[in-house]
């Protein structure tokens, strides 16, 4: 029995209706995996992590400060060599101090007052290269004895604590800011007829008197094509807080050119209001979710402690990276990931050791030799145990 041509053009179609259903199931899309680590494991420390799936391509870092170079009590610095990578481009007319009341890394950290009778101006503000891609990631502390910026006040809290836009913050702008009560918040723009993506308030975890970790992504859109992404470290470790995508979040062709760090603060009429800021980071373009983090649990998700390093180079198969410890101390167990430009990341953290009891590593694959026994690390390399 023959089959006709229609016969074979019919069956042919059968089997690609087939193959496209089990395709999904037959394949694992890939994720970052480390195989070493060879390097300096401290802060500043630069390492050299080897392995797969990192992406052809890592983000550009635009900014990074951890404010240990500047004197306490003094403002912020400007101009070029201002931050620890990049630089401040300028500070409102209520500017931010250095301060040593408490940081995350090292002793210093950003201070911000509220002034009586100002409305805002305690910000300071970051160039973006026009981009529609941005990856920023902050830790922010309002002291236990301070009101939220705005509260007690006659129109209530608001604390716009990251806020970008093109020329001004009526122009193609979004915000990230506290409204209602005080784990409540909003991501908004004032930009008409710019539709916001999504006003409907989500909740956080931040409290007064403790450091609180954010992330987030904003990839925009101009027709129902833009994502935004909000993420917090809390005591159970990372967690999305507001996840949009398939939204319109720019009018073409606008694009970003300002970022403004504790954007807005309401005025206060009695008590003044403090934020404080540290290790503030930017990556900006179409890989700037690509980042190498450390953290203390053995998989990323479990981590209630992660802090993100800095980028030198990159490569699918390579990275070279200044180790942030941020928060981490000496005696602490670390754990290195790699994210890519998707977000994805290594599930299973790659054991970088105590910090502090090793300085000069080389890290190879934990595994098993062939008579069983379990490979463990050392300072010079693998030994079999």
């Amino acid at each position: 029995m023959t089959i006709s041509g229609l016969g074979q053009m019919v069956i042919f179609r059968l089997l690609l209706i087939i193959a496209s259903i089990l395709w999904p199931l037959t394949c694992s899309y890939a994720t970052p995996a480390i195989t070493s680590a060879v390097g300096t494991v401290s802060e500043s420390g630069q390492i050299t992590i080897t392995g797969s799936d990192f992406g052809i391509a890592g983000p550009t870092l635009l900014f990074y400060d951890n404010f240990e170079s500047g004197a306490v009590g003094e403002v912020i610095n400007t101009g070029a060599g201002s931050a620890t990578i990049g630089e401040w481009y300028a500070l409102n007319t209520a500017p931010p101090i250095y301060s040593s009341d408490t940081a995350v890394s090292g002793t210093k950290a950003f201070k911000a007052t509220t002034v009586e009778g100002v409305e805002g101006k305690t910000n300071g503000f970051i160039v973006l290269p026009d981009v529609t891609e941005i990856f920023m990631s902050w830790w922010c502390y309002v002291p236990a004895s301070s009101p939220w910026p705005g509260e007690g006040e006659t129109n209530g809290i608001n604390w716009k604590i990251m806020w970008a836009y093109q020329n001004n913050t009526g122009d193609n702008d979004t915000y990230f800011v506290q409204l209602l009560q005080g784990n409540q918040w909003v991501m908004a723009g004032n930009d008409s007829p710019l539709a916001y993506p999504n006003t409907e308030p989500f909740n956080s975890g931040i409290t007064k008197g403790s450091w609180h970790r954010y992330c987030w992504w904003i990839k925009d859109g101009y027709s129902n094509d833009g994502s935004s992404t909000i993420s917090e470290l809390t005591p159970s470790g990372d967690a999305t807080i507001k996840n949009l995508s398939g939204v319109t979040t720019a009018i073409s062709p606008d694009v970003r050119k300002i970022l403004s760090v504790n954007g807005y603060t309401r005025q206060m009429t009695t008590t003044q209001a403090v934020q404080m800021f540290d290790d503030i980071y930017v990556a900006v373009g179409p890989n700037s979710r690509a980042r190498v983090e450390i953290g203390n649990a053995a998989a990323y998700g479990d981590c209630t402690k992660l802090s993100i390093s800095t980028p030198d180079s990159w490569s699918s198969t390579e990275i070279v990276s200044t180790l942030r410890t941020g928060s981490f101390q000496d005696g602490d167990h670390i754990y290195l990931y790699v994210v890519d430009a998707d977000g994805a990341v290594n599930a299973n953290g790659y054991d970088l050791g105590i910090l502090g009891a090793e300085t000069n590593v080389t890290k190879q694959h934990v595994g098993y030799s062939s008579t069983g026994r379990s490979w463990v690390y050392s300072p010079t390399g693998v030994n079999v145990q």
